[in-house]
């Protein structure tokens, strides 16, 4: 059996091979001891198992990464379309919390704010935002930065 990862293919591995993933990550697989899963299948059932040892190196990393892709996909447009809607930023919102931190402290240290707020909606479906104040980025910024402040935070889930 051929295994596809990462545009590579692999041919079937002994029962624990490792294969390198990404960085600190390694994807685990194994072969399935449940005959019934074989039969069924009439092959044997391969499990590839995603084993994740993502620091927060490789986790701002991959921020800063995507957020570069992000200002070069949407190039110079004022067009809140445009910008919310490119491959980089719907990447960025798919990562969920695990982002959230990166995306406020961005906000925090930029004095013109990223447009942040739709990801932050979407992420955490909550809008502190004042109608009044939209369009106003650093007010906005400053909205979420002191929803973000008022949250608990499990420092162990990121």
């Amino acid at each position: 059996m051929d295994v596809c990862v990462q545009g590579r293919v692999l041919s079937e591995p002994d029962d624990h091979s490792e294969i390198e993933w990404h960085r600190s990550d390694t994807a685990e697989w194994r072969l399935s001891p449940q005959p019934s899963l074989r039969s069924w299948y009439k092959k044997r059932f391969l499990s590839l198992t995603l084993v994740s040892q993502t620091s927060e190196e490789t986790l701002l990393e991959t921020f800063e990464s995507l957020r570069t892709s992000w200002h070069r996909e949407r190039g110079v447009t004022s067009s809140l379309t445009r910008i919310v809607n490119t491959p980089s930023y719907l990447k960025i919102i798919r990562q969920g919390k695990r982002f959230l931190p990166l995306i406020i402290q961005d906000l925090q240290e930029r004095r013109d704010p990223d447009h942040w707020f739709e990801a932050l909606r979407q992420i955490t479906h909550s809008d502190p935002v004042d109608p009044k104040v939209y369009g106003n980025y650093r007010k906005m910024a400053k909205a979420w930065v002191k929803w973000y402040q008022s949250q608990p935070h499990d420092h162990a889930a990121r």
